[in-house]
């Protein structure tokens, strides 16, 4: 069937429209916006269902043609359309319409219709099944009352199946990496490393949370920031980034900032490809038998596990401590007790967890 001209525009701003953004939120109105493009109806439908037809979310436009009443009624008596069969069972991918099934005296004689279409006052549908998982069905549906549709409507419909599928199935993606980016930011957010990218002009591009709490404690005292950077660090980069025009083998530069307890190790890099310069931020520990204080040891228990996590022997910790073998092994004895533990590396496991 050739389509006209003014087809093919109508299908291109439906495609465009389904792209306009990668927002999972935002899936079913840009695919029911792409649908009101293509052509006209009372209302326009983004249905969800599980493999086997049962009936799972919905959207609809207008936004309050269906109550939430009716939408459950729906829910219920959906596997009693005339089309399931063809869109559950045999997995059709073409577009359908009622008319395919059923004439219209025959389709107000169907329980659906006067449980539920009749109730809106739709005649006609063309549904489009999009078999989008074995576990996911999605179907997307123009519902008039009394026009039916034509072949060239149809068309369209198939036309823009592929593109639906798409962005769905992008969509799908978009979601399980923001799942996985919650995650990790999660995940990361106690470890030690954090990381600062700033633009060709100083500004900053990022920051990641674990940077931002790093720069929170190291910088305390300095008020004065930039884009939330402190301005100590923004004058040490902007010289860094000075010494580097006049000798490009400055590839990074290296600073650290001592607290009582530990170290924040800073990394500039510089990025030739984007112009960019990149801060790497880790923090390490300085450990001592002190950091084990809150595993409930004696001051010489510490000492001896702290000695054990550095991998000596009884005899060295007897000669560093100043003590006999049968003490170490005595501490060690007791250490196993309060740790819950029974060996000499559950024991190493639980004591480098806090240092």
């Amino acid at each position: 069937m050739r389509l006209r001209h003014s087809d093919w525009k109508k299908l291109f701003a439906a495609v465009i429209e389904l792209h306009s953004d990668i927002e999972p939120q935002n899936l079913a109105s840009r695919t029911i916006a792409a649908l009101n493009i293509l052509m006209s109806g009372e209302m326009t439908a983004f249905d969800v269902f599980d493999g086997k037809g049962v009936y799972a979310s919905h959207s609809i436009d207008p936004p309050n043609a269906i109550s939430p009443s009716e939408y459950e009624l729906f829910g219920n008596v959906a596997h009693e359309h005339p089309m399931s069969p063809s869109v559950f069972q045999e997995k059709e991918t073409k577009p359908l319409m009622t008319n395919d099934f059923l004439t219209t005296a025959q389709f107000h004689r169907t329980a659906i219709y006067n449980e539920f279409y009749r109730l809106l006052n739709v005649d006609h549908q063309l549904i489009l099944p999009l078999q989008v998982s074995p576990d996911c069905v999605v179907t997307c549906t123009h519902n008039r009352t009394r026009t039916g549709f034509s072949a060239e409507e149809r068309e369209l419909m198939g036309l823009i199946a592929l593109p639906i599928k798409t962005a769905i199935l992008n969509s799908l993606k978009v979601k399980k990496l923001m799942a996985v980016g919650r995650d990790l930011n999660a995940a990361l957010k106690d470890e030690p490393r954090g990381a600062l990218s700033f633009g060709r002009q100083g500004e900053l591009l990022h920051a990641s949370t674990t940077a931002e709490r790093l720069l929170r404690a190291y910088y305390e005292n300095d008020k004065s920031r930039r884009d939330g950077v402190p301005l100590h660090l923004v004058s040490w980069v902007e010289s860094c980034s000075a010494m580097r025009q006049h000798d490009p083998a400055f590839s990074q530069m290296n600073m650290s900032l001592e607290r009582e307890h530990s170290t924040l190790h800073l990394t500039l890099i510089f990025d030739e490809t984007k112009g960019e310069k990149l801060i790497v931020l880790e923090e390490t520990r300085k450990s001592s038998p002190s950091n084990l204080s809150s595993l409930g040891l004696t001051a010489r228990q510490a000492e001896v596990l702290f000695w054990v996590c550095r991998g000596k022997t009884d005899k060295d910790i007897a000669g560093l401590l100043g003590i006999s073998h049968r003490t170490v092994h005595k501490h060690l004895e007791n250490i196993y007790v309060i740790l819950g533990v029974e060996t000499r590396t559950a024991a190493m496991s639980v004591g480098m967890s806090k240092m």
